[in-house]
């Protein structure tokens, strides 16, 4: 194994519970995603159960009030989540565990956005959404993502052609 990695482990798992952020950049989910991988890739059961602890307190944390976005929000625990399950590291059911999430999404009208970004906006949402359908099986949650998706498409575009 690699000390330097073990290093960084090491770092995740002693600053890990001072984390406010429960966000995928900058928070728990994406230490637990990053100690999900440590834990399969060298067979270590101890990260891989602090890393499930993590991934509850991510969840204990959700609230309908976080911004959307991929950064900081909704997006990037939805994706993080779905990444987990994709992966084979979480046993889930997306459809019961992201329901409110999807739900929050499903809100903001794709025809009103104006914040494009990976980070916080519409580019952060599109992403998430892009994996649930390849990971995830049937969307439940979505009254119509293709349709969803489309008018997500269809708002970058136009707003790349006025550019």
């Amino acid at each position: 194994m690699n000390s330097e990695l073990r290093k960084i482990v090491d770092y995740l798992l002693l600053k890990s519970p001072f984390l406010q952020d429960i966000g995928l950049f900058h928070g728990k989910m994406g230490v637990a995603v990053a100690l999900y991988a440590y834990a399969y890739r060298y067979h270590d059961n101890l990260i891989k159960e602090y890393a499930w602890d993590l991934f509850q307190q991510v969840y204990d944390g959700v609230h309908v009030d976080m911004p959307i976005g991929l950064e900081y929000g909704l997006s990037g625990i939805g994706y993080g989540t779905t990444l987990l399950f994709g992966l084979g590291y979480v046993e889930c059911d997306l459809n019961a565990i992201l329901c409110d999430i999807d739900v929050k999404i499903m809100e903001r009208d794709p025809r009103r956005i104006t914040d494009f970004s990976l980070r916080s906006g519409a580019g952060g949402i599109q992403l998430y959404l892009t994996l649930r359908q390849k990971v995830g099986g049937p969307l439940l949650t979505f009254d119509n993502l293709n349709t969803f998706l489309l008018e997500y498409e269809h708002q970058i575009m136009a707003l790349k052609l006025e550019e």
